[in-house]
């Protein structure tokens, strides 16, 4: 009897811990002690109520400037980015049982690798996760640097440089300048780890579909290379099914495990339909917005992070369309 090597849910220890650490997430697995549970649970409200905060300092803002294109295009890069992560924040935690579920049938005994092979091809995906993840935390932490040091050389060049947002405090001394601008920056990273870890998540959920599809058919490729060489089947013009009883058994195992492949990537389509297309309408709107933001100032540290800003952008759209095609 051959033991488990490795499962597909071991793929998003990264995303799980990023997740926990913003609270972005319900059906994060292994919190198991009662009390750090409800912690949690008191964590994910705060996290809502900061975001709602944030979206109305926003909102605020693009009415006082209202009529102002320039001003309220600032506004509304941050606005819509924040609005279209909360409502997708929201689809995904009303659907929490079935990524509960999903996290189950991950766990499931059947799609553990265990076989040399099987370990092969669920390492390689969870290392191009693991690299995919890098790519993105990294690109979050550049962009954030840019986006807090900006509007400090900003300052220092113009004197009254424009901060997007409702402070019920004076922003233009030093002291209120650096407040307002670090807790802008700060939510706006905190969003960015948390959104992005989830979408890390969800399209780990596709490629765990190619894997097991993978896993699948290699042995299905392979099922009778253990017994051709039998003295019976050498002997006798048969079918290989009919002289050796563990082909027929490896065949129904591998059948099961497809049913349960195409329930899982069922599931997936039915839970992630209506996120995605509050993710492609937001990025869509997003990236409008601070196109139009970029063709209208110089090259300087803000254009430097809007376009670090864009590049994200388009590289979520681009992994949910790599690994979201079957």
């Amino acid at each position: 009897m051959h033991s488990c090597r490795i499962k597909p849910i071991d793929a998003f220890e990264t995303s799980f811990q990023w997740l926990k650490l913003t609270g972005y997430f319900i059906a994060v697995p292994n919190i198991e002690n009662p009390t750090k549970a409800l912690l949690h649970n008191i964590y994910r409200a705060f996290t809502v109520f900061i975001l709602i905060v944030y979206e109305l300092q926003h909102l605020i803002f693009i009415i006082q400037v209202f009529g102002n294109v320039e001003y309220m295009i600032d506004g509304l890069v941050v606005l819509i980015t924040s609005l279209y992560e909360t409502i997708k924040l929201f689809l995904v935690n009303i659907n929490s049982r079935r990524f509960e579920y999903l996290n189950d049938i991950l766990n499931d005994d059947m799609f553990c690798a265990y076989l040399p092979i099987d370990e092969e091809i669920m390492r390689e995906n969870k290392e191009q996760l693991e690299r995919l993840s890098k790519i993105i935390y990294r690109t979050i932490a550049v962009t954030g640097a840019f986006w807090l040091i900006a509007p400090f050389l900003n300052k220092m060049s113009d004197g009254h440089p424009l901060l997007a947002a409702y402070f019920p405090f004076d922003t233009n001394d030093w002291f209120g300048f650096t407040c307002a601008n670090i807790w802008l920056t700060t939510i706006i990273v905190w969003v960015g780890y948390g959104h992005m870890s989830l979408n890390i998540l969800l399209i780990g959920y596709y490629s765990q579909v190619k894997v097991q599809l993978r896993i699948i058919r290699h042995h299905l490729e392979h099922i009778a290379d253990d017994h051709v060489n039998s003295t019976e089947a050498n002997k006798y013009t048969n079918y290989l099914d009919t002289v050796c009883c563990d082909v027929e058994k490896e065949f129904i195992v591998l059948l099961q495990r497809y049913e349960k492949v195409v329930r899982f990537y069922q599931e997936v389509e039915l839970l992630l339909d209506r996120a995605m297309l509050v993710q492609f309408c937001g990025s869509t709107g997003i990236i409008c917005a601070v196109v139009y933001k970029m063709t209208d100032i110089p090259i300087n540290t803000t254009f430097l992070y809007l376009a670090l800003y864009l590049a994200g952008l388009l590289l979520e759209l681009f992994i949910y369309c790599y690994y979201g095609t079957l």
